[in-house]
């Protein structure tokens, strides 16, 4: 679990929180960055990432026991990070940031979309094909494994925070009560 001190809303301290009896109890482990740490993704037992404010995205590959930071070239906010397998991932955050990996995260790599907006979710449905959402509504596809985005039409402006696909089926939630379907 992640997650942040903060105090009249300044950042003081990284939360990084893990269990090893199916959640009865919980102990704090020390992570090597203070920001504030968002979202954390497994690809199996033992390979795992951590996004967070400022670029930070932290890896462990003794699951999660110890993390080490990756260079992502960004001081944009990952919000969420999504990896297909212990190579490919994307991460997604600030003002339209999207990070692509082919390497287990050693490079990051920006992608280049035109959408300004916050990035709030994404997540891989196979190899080629992501979907990303967002801020004002924000939907983005790829069919390349995230290398490029084509932006589709959501019919609301509310923020979007949440994606969930299955096979053919996506959800979206947002603010509002907002729930999307698309079938593909």
């Amino acid at each position: 679990m992640v997650g942040s001190v903060s105090k009249r809303e300044v950042v003081f301290d990284s939360v990084l929180l893990y269990t090893d009896d199916a959640g009865q109890t919980w102990q704090r482990q020390r992570a090597p960055s203070r920001l504030e740490l968002i979202h954390i993704d497994f690809a199996n037992d033992k390979r795992g990432w951590i996004s967070g404010a400022n670029g930070t995205i932290l890896t462990t590959v003794d699951g999660g026991a110890s993390w080490t930071k990756q260079e992502t070239g960004t001081t944009a906010t990952i919000f969420h990070i999504d990896f297909r397998n212990e190579k490919r991932g994307l991460a997604v955050g600030e003002r339209g940031t999207i990070l692509r990996t082919l390497d287990s995260g050693v490079t990051w790599m920006p992608v280049v979309v035109r959408c300004p907006v916050d990035t709030l979710n994404v997540q891989y449905v196979n190899d080629d094909h992501c979907w990303a959402v967002g801020r004002s509504g924000t939907i983005l596809r790829s069919d390349d494994g995230g290398l490029t985005w084509i932006e589709q039409q959501s019919g609301t402006k509310q923020n979007l925070y949440s994606l969930y696909l299955v096979k053919k089926i996506g959800w979206a939630v947002g603010g509002g009560g907002i729930l999307l379907r698309y079938e593909l």
